[in-house]
């Protein structure tokens, strides 16, 4: 075991699929260019556990192994409980019998949180490969990757594994059946994404969409499979890069997800405004209810115009880089 271990792992964008890929039905995702970093310390201590320290915002908790596993069932931090767990996940997968040392994991994050951009999950995947690291386990993505979904399923409650399988594998993914498929990314789409910097909380709403399925299951799973046909029409024009109609189909996605009921008034502003200005088309990315949204242009300096223009209502906006790079060691 060395020391010390690091690695990050990167943001992502869902491009259709939202809330409908935790009902089988399959997903369109991609990661890009920003990263969690997590480094994880093993201490000669006393007492045995995990440190939690995340600067940015401003929290810090200790974990002993018998609230570690009690996690599931018993909250601790609602904002760390997920990296304490997915790193208790990994040294229980590493070691047969738990160490006794002190581990302490230091988080730094350029992913805005509860913005739709997968940072718990990006931040999990990133403790998961640091615990590697740190016993010099190989690389292995599939194993990490399932071992953060238990962190997710900590932070979300019901998670489909699709952030997780987006931040460890890396690119534009096909996510069907549950797994991760590769999609060629010759085509880059021009995408600028707004953060709308209105959080919310992606467990509360994957379960007032449950519940709205429970009160009209015939309806809504007729939507549902409505939307199955959208993500798979959206794959179908990257793979033809045929902007205009991704255009279209952003627009009618984002009608299906109104009608899950997780817009928000502010989603629907940003995207009109971008209409005005030129865009081709745009959506909700992530749980919705705030958050980012994604904004098709025709080309890069299209998109920087518009997202001067955006700034007076106040949002962040910045075009993103597609990036192929999933979970890796840091040095």
């Amino acid at each position: 075991m060395r020391l010390q271990g690091k690695a990050s792992a990167p943001a992502k964008v869902i491009i259709s699929g939202e809330h409908s890929v935790v009902y089988h039905k399959p997903a369109i995702a991609a990661t890009i260019n920003l990263r969690a970093y997590v480094e994880i310390t093993a201490l000669e201590s006393a007492s045995f556990g995990i440190s939690v320290i995340a600067p940015q915002l401003n929290e810090k908790s200790n974990y002993n192994y018998n609230e570690l596993e009690a996690l599931t069932i018993t909250p601790k931090n609602k904002k760390l409980d997920n990296i304490a767990y997915s790193a208790y996940v990994a040294l229980r997968y590493i070691n047969s019998v738990l160490p006794k040392n002190l581990f302490e994991i230091s988080v730094r994050s350029e992913i805005p949180i509860s913005s739709g951009l997968g940072s718990s999950a990006a931040v999990s995947v990133a403790t998961v490969g640091a615990c590697f690291d740190l016993y010099e386990v190989q690389l292995n993505k599939d194993t990490i990757s399932k071992i953060a979904f238990e962190g997710e399923l900590i932070a979300h409650g019901t998670p489909s594994g699709i952030d997780n399988s987006t931040s460890t594998v890396g690119g534009y993914i096909l996510f069907k059946e549950g797994r991760p498929q590769p999609i060629d990314r010759s085509f880059e789409v021009p995408l600028l994404i707004c953060n709308t910097l209105v959080e919310r909380d992606t467990k509360s709403l994957v379960t007032a969409v449950r519940e709205r399925i429970d009160a009209f299951p015939d309806l809504m799973n007729k939507l549902l499979n409505w939307m199955e046909e959208i993500t798979e029409e959206i794959g179908e024009n990257i793979r033809l890069k045929n902007l205009i109609k991704l255009g279209n189909l952003f627009e009618i996605n984002q009608g299906a997800l109104e009608s899950l009921g997780v817009g928000h008034p502010k989603i629907n502003l940003i995207l009109s405004e971008a209409k005005k200005l030129g865009s081709l088309g745009g959506k909700l990315t992530g749980a919705g209810g705030g958050g980012s949204l994604l904004i098709l242009g025709k080309d890069t300096n299209q998109l920087d115009s518009i997202a001067s223009s955006l700034q007076r209502h106040n949002v962040e906006c910045f075009i993103t880089e597609v990036t192929t790079v999933g979970v890796k060691f840091e040095k």
